[in-house]
């Protein structure tokens, strides 16, 4: 598919996220808010057989709580930072790698979502130089370990309302009509729209089938498919109120890869794609 319905590109040959954003409000009266949720890890240096090195700065894993009090001080300059600019964080905490962090940004619409990620990515660059660190966001900084994605929650809005979930339990997914053909374009597209969120090599590398990659599928709180149904707390029971794109990673353009995911849902709503049914979790 074309990423504009109508054909318009720019003169790089790409649409901007701005434009497929405001023909979304025009033809549909709703718009996309999105939420990212992007992980890094913080690298120390050090001399072995006379060569510099770069290796994760601490050796906690996910849920140890020896992992904050390590980082403590450097998180907290990020929050503070982040908030100083507007930028909300709603969960700072340690990932699955050693060194691993994962800060979620405050979900909102899908323009500021991807400033607001640009800012994010830039402010802990430069707290962890200040600190005599290196924090990448690269999906697969050491080859044996996990890697760090760029997860983003979306969901449709229309006059303050959440109109991506059913309006009521009748739902058969627990998402309405316009949620269900919006994620059913996302799906069907989902190929197409990896260059735009996975753009290097070792983005693939990343992609494995425990990270939510690596098949063509979806699934209601699978955190191992690509795009998963969320019903996070305070969610009427038996409704979903976004889904979760998780192949996006942290050298993606979060502009083009918002952009890309619009386009496919838009595609999604005019030809009312059907979403197959869902799969449980892959082992």
């Amino acid at each position: 598919m074309g990423l504009n319905g109508n054909g318009n590109r720019n003169r790089n040959g790409l649409i901007n996220v701005v434009d497929e954003v405001d023909e979304l409000e025009s033809e549909v009266s709703f718009v996309v808010n999105a939420g990212f949720e992007t992980e890094f890890f913080l690298l120390k240096s050090i001399t072995r057989e006379e060569k510099e090195e770069w290796i994760p700065f601490d050796s906690s894993r996910y849920g140890c709580s020896s992992a904050l009090d390590v980082a403590s001080p450097i998180l907290r300059e990020i929050t503070t930072a982040l908030h100083s600019i507007g930028i909300p964080v709603e969960q700072l905490h340690p990932e699955s790698g050693n060194g691993q962090f994962e800060v979620v940004l405050e979900y909102t619409i899908g323009t500021k979502a991807a400033d607001n990620l640009v800012y994010t990515r830039e402010t802990i660059r430069a707290i962890a130089r200040k600190h005599g660190l290196i924090a990448t966001f690269l999906p697969k900084y050491i080859l044996n370990e996990v890697g760090s994605g760029c997860h983003v929650h979306l969901s449709l809005w229309q006059n303050d309302k959440n109109v991506f979930m059913a309006s009521d339990e009748s739902s058969k997914y627990g998402i309405s009509t316009l949620g269900e053909e919006f994620m059913a374009g996302v799906l069907h597209h989902l190929p197409s729209i990896l260059p735009f969120v996975a753009p290097l090599p070792i983005s693939y590398d990343r992609l494995q089938p425990m990270t939510g990659g690596s098949y063509l599928l979806w699934g209601i709180e699978n955190r191992n498919a690509p795009l998963r149904a969320s019903s996070p707390p305070g969610t009427p029971n038996g409704l979903v109120s976004n889904f979760e794109f998780k192949p996006f990673d942290g050298v993606a353009n979060p502009y083009l890869g918002l952009t890309a995911i619009i386009a496919a849902g838009i595609d999604g709503l005019r030809r009312h794609l059907s979403l197959p049914e869902p799969i449980g979790t892959i082992m």
